[in-house]
C-alpha cells in the first residue's frame, strides 16, 4: 500500500518487531490505564441503565474502554442525531472541553477521510475528529493523537531508520510538549521530516490494519494496536530517563 508516494509496509515492518512480543505476552491487559470515571457515563440521554451496568461491571480500564467502544459505534450506526454523542466522545470521554464542531463539519470530515486526504482545516483537530471517527467506523479509522504519534515516532527512533516522521497534533501532557518533546530530540538527531498533514491520518489508518494483519493471530482486533501505542508512552518516558544522553561540546 502506497500512499502519496509513501510505503505503509516499510512502517509496518520497522514498527512489528517492537511491539510483538507484548502481544504475545498480553501485556495490554496490565499497561492500558486509561479508566473512564462513572460520572461521566450516568447521561441517561445517552446510555441506558442497562450499558450503564455492562460498564460498571467491568474494572479493568482496557476491557470498560472495549466495552464503551462496542456501545458506542451500535448507538452511532442507528442514530439519526449523533451530534450529542459525538460531543460526549471528545468532551466527556475524551477530556477535550473546547471542541464545538457542529455535525455538518464533522460529515465533512468523513468525506475528506474517504477521499483519503485531510485538510489544514481538520487536521489542527485531528486529535478530537478521529476520537469520533474510531467510534462511528470502528477498526477503520483510528485516534490519533500526540501520545501516539510519540509512541511511532519513538519506534523509529530506535529502528535507526531515517524514514518520515509523523507530525505531532497537539496535546495537553506537559511531559509530552515540555520535559520530553519529541520534536526537540528529533531535530538533535537531525531527523525531523515529517509525514505531510494531509495524508499523515491516513498513512496512520493504513499502517494500523497493516500491523494487524500481520499480528491477528495474537491480536483480537486491529484497534488494540491504537490501544497499546497510547499506553507505551509512560513506558517510553522511563526508557528515555534511562537511555538518553546528551552531551554538548563548547
Amino acid at each position: 500500500m502506497n500512499i502519496n508516494g509513501i510505503n505503509v509496509k516499510e512502517y509496518r515492518d520497522i514498527i512489528i518487531p517492537y511491539i510483538k512480543s507484548d502481544f504475545e505476552d498480553n501485556v495490554l491487559e496490565k499497561q492500558y490505564q486509561f479508566n473512564i470515571e462513572e460520572g461521566k457515563y450516568n447521561d441517561t440521554s445517552i446510555f441506558s441503565k442497562a450499558e450503564q451496568d455492562i460498564l460498571n461491571n467491568n474494572n479493568s480500564p482496557l476491557k470498560k474502554n472495549i466495552a464503551l467502544k462496542e456501545i458506542i459505534s451500535n448507538k452511532l450506526i442507528h442514530s439519526k442525531n449523533p451530534i450529542n454523542i459525538y460531543s460526549w466522545i471528545v468532551k466527556q470521554w475524551g477530556g477535550i472541553t473546547k471542541f464545538n464542531k457542529t455535525e455538518m463539519e464533522i460529515n465533512y470530515f468523513f468525506n475528506e477521510l474517504e477521499s483519503k486526504n485531510v485538510t489544514a482545516k481538520y487536521f489542527g483537530t485531528i486529535s478530537s475528529l478521529s476520537k469520533i471517527a474510531s467510534f462511528k467506523y470502528l477498526n477503520k479509522y483510528f485516534i490519533y493523537d500526540s501520545r501516539v504519534a510519540y509512541a511511532l515516532n519513538w519506534l523509529i527512533i530506535k529502528s535507526k531508520n531515517n524514514i518520515k516522521k509523523f507530525p505531532m497534533p497537539s496535546g495537553r501532557n506537559t511531559d509530552l510538549s515540555d520535559n520530553y518533546n519529541i520534536k526537540t530530540i528529533l531535530a538533535l538527531l537531525k531527523s525531523n521530516i515529517y509525514l505531510s498533514n494531509k495524508y499523515a491520518y491516513i498513512i496512520y489508518c493504513e499502517l494500523i490494519n497493516e500491523i494487524y494483519n500481520k499480528l491477528k493471530d495474537i491480536c483480537k482486533e486491529p484497534y488494540y494496536i491504537e490501544m497499546y501505542l497510547f499506553s507505551l508512552f509512560e513506558k517510553i518516558i522511563e526508557e528515555i530517563k534511562m537511555k538518553v544522553e546528551l552531551t554538548i561540546n563548547i
